[in-house]
């Protein structure tokens, strides 16, 4: 492992966790949010057989979600690209361009 990942400095001056080492608060944090979520798995696990009413509407609603959802990520980041490169700069540079 390089030291610029396992250390606590940010990798290249980004604005990113990725960076960063887990310290023991988040390291016991992560670990009650696992077990909290392996119990709540193993108390609903009874109810997994029970029958529902079915409701042919939601596969509709779900792909409206999941069609915005995509969309508008897709729209900024258009956006991003179409005023970086009308500050010109290359298409590879767009999102960390500082030319804007």
């Amino acid at each position: 492992m390089s030291s610029a990942s396992a250390g606590s400095e940010p990798v290249d001056g980004a604005n990113s966790l990725a960076g960063h080492a887990a310290n023991g608060f988040q390291l016991r944090l992560v670990a009650v949010l696992c077990v909290a979520y392996a119990l709540a798995v193993l108390a609903l696990h009874p109810f997994a057989s029970v029958d529902l009413t079915p409701l042919p509407h939601i596969a509709g609603i779900y792909a409206t979600a999941v069609l915005v959802g995509d969309i508008s990520p897709s729209c900024l980041s258009a956006r991003s690209f179409a005023s970086a490169a009308r500050a010109g700069c290359s298409r590879s540079a767009a999102p960390t361009c500082s030319a804007d």
